[in-house]
C-alpha cells in the first residue's frame, strides 16, 4: 500500500464536504463557520490513502469516532480521505490504520498515545502490532484522564471512502452518520444511533438504535436477503417497480406503501408481518421498527437523486 500525501483537487472536495461536520461537533453553527477558521482551541488536519482492491475483495470499515461517507470508484482501488478534528492539549491522537485481512481490507479509527502508532509518512501498523499499540494506549489514556479529567476532549475523525465495484462494503460507527451512494456492491451498515443512507445495486443489511434508515434498492440480489433494523427511528425503503422483492414490515407504528398491501400473507411469511409483493417477490426484504415509521416507495430510474454524489 502507499501513502498519498496529496491527491489533488478530489482531497480538497473531500475535506470541504467533511469540515461542516467537524465544526458542528465542536459546537459551531456550519452555517457561519463552513469557510471560517476552526473555533479557537482547535484545529483541523486532513490526510488520505490508496490501496489496490483485488476483484470480490471485501472492505471493512470501524470507526467509532465520526460519520463514514462511500462512493464508488471506478478503477479497483479503495481510496480513504480523513477529516481529523484536533484539540489542544489532547493526550490522544487519532490513529487510521489500513490493514490487509484474509478477506480483503480493513480501515480502523482509533485514538492512541502520542507518542505511539507508526512514525509520520509509514504504513500502518500491522493487525499484531496495533493490538499491542492499543494496550499500551489504554493504559495511558486512563492515566491521562485520571491527571486531566477536567478537560473535556472532542474527538473526531469523518472518513470519505472511494469504493470499487464487487467490493463488500462493511461499515461500522458508534452515533456517526453511514452514507453510502451508488455502490455496486453488497452493503452492511450498523451505527448506534447514528443514520443510514444506503444507495446500491447489490443487497444491503443495516441497523441502528435511534437513527433513521433510509434505503435504494436497485437490483434484486436473488443470492443475498436484505434486512433493515431500528428500535425507535423510521425507515423508508425505495425500490422500482421492475424489480421482484418481497418485502415483510413489522412495526407497532405507522406502515405506509405506494404499492398495494397484500390481502394475506404468502406461506411461510408470519401474519404479523404486513406484505408487499414487487414483481415475482425473489429478493427477500425484512423491515422491523419497534415503534418507528414505515414507509415504502416506488423509486423512478429516470430521477437523478445520488447520481452525481
Amino acid at each position: 500500500m502507499r501513502r498519498v500525501r496529496k491527491f489533488a483537487i478530489a482531497s480538497m472536495l473531500a475535506a470541504l464536504c467533511l469540515m461542516p461536520a467537524a465544526i458542528v461537533a465542536a459546537g459551531g453553527d456550519p452555517a457561519s463557520l463552513q469557510e471560517q477558521d476552526p473555533p479557537p482551541g482547535f484545529r483541523i488536519d486532513r490526510d488520505n490513502w490508496e490501496t489496490p482492491v483485488e476483484p470480490g475483495r471485501s472492505i471493512h470499515i470501524e470507526n467509532p469516532h465520526g460519520d463514514v461517507r462511500a462512493r464508488l470508484n471506478e478503477i479497483p482501488r479503495l481510496d480513504v480521505f480523513a477529516v481529523i478534528q484536533l484539540q489542544d492539549h489532547d493526550p490522544l491522537r487519532a490513529d487510521v490504520q489500513i490493514i490487509e485481512t484474509p478477506e480483503g481490507v480493513k480501515v480502523d479509527v482509533r485514538y492512541v498515545a502520542k507518542e505511539t502508532g507508526g512514525q509520520e509518512g509509514e504504513r500502518g501498523a500491522t493487525s499484531a502490532e496495533a493490538g499491542r499499540q492499543a494496550e499500551i494506549a489504554g493504559g495511558q489514556a486512563q492515566e491521562a484522564e485520571e491527571h486531566e479529567s477536567e478537560d473535556d476532549f472532542i474527538r473526531r475523525v469523518d472518513l470519505v471512502v472511494y469504493v470499487p465495484a464487487g467490493s463488500a462494503l462493511n461499515v461500522r460507527t458508534a452515533d456517526g452518520t453511514i452514507e453510502a451512494r451508488r455502490i455496486k456492491s453488497d452493503v452492511v451498515a450498523e451505527t448506534t444511533g447514528g443514520e443510514v443512507t444506503v444507495i446500491t445495486e447489490g443487497s444491503a443489511r443495516a441497523k441502528t438504535t435511534s437513527g433513521s434508515i433510509l434505503v435504494v434498492l436497485l437490483n434484486d440480489n436473488r443470492n443475498n436477503s436484505s434486512r433493515f433494523e431500528t428500535e425507535t427511528g423510521p425507515i423508508t425503503l425505495q425500490v422500482p417497480d421492475d424489480l421482484n422483492v418481497l418485502i415483510r414490515a413489522r412495526t407497532s407504528g405507522q406502515i405506509t406503501s405506494e404499492y398495494p398491501l397484500e390481502a394475506s400473507p404468502p406461506a411461510g411469511v408470519s401474519p404479523e408481518d404486513t406484505v408487499v409483493l414487487v414483481g415475482a417477490g425473489t429478493h427477500d426484504v425484512r423491515l422491523e421498527s419497534k415503534d418507528g415509521k414505515v414507509e415504502i416507495l416506488a423509486w423512478k430510474r429516470d430521477r437523478s437523486d445520488g447520481e452525481s454524489q
